[in-house]
């Protein structure tokens, strides 16, 4: 990890903590928000921390848009 991004890309790993913190957001109960959502910048960091928590904390559907790159040997 570097701050809030991971860099160890193992796929069952990084669906556990996805499921982690969607447990997280369910615990804390539900809230008021908007309901229908678009963002941008969803794959990683903030954007995929909001749709999370709009999603299993407001209930509301969500899109979540991103830009990948392939790894290259120098970068992740």
């Amino acid at each position: 990890m570097r701050g809030n991004v991971s860099f160890g890309v193992n796929p069952i790993g990084c669906k556990q903590e996805v499921n982690n913190q969607i447990d997280f957001v369910k615990e804390q109960g539900s809230y008021e928000g908007p309901k229908k959502v678009l963002i941008i910048g969803a794959s990683s960091s903030y954007g995929l921390a909001t749709r999370i928590s709009l999603a299993f904390g407001a209930n509301a559907d969500t899109i979540g848009v991103s830009f990948e790159k392939g790894p290259k040997s120098e970068k992740t």
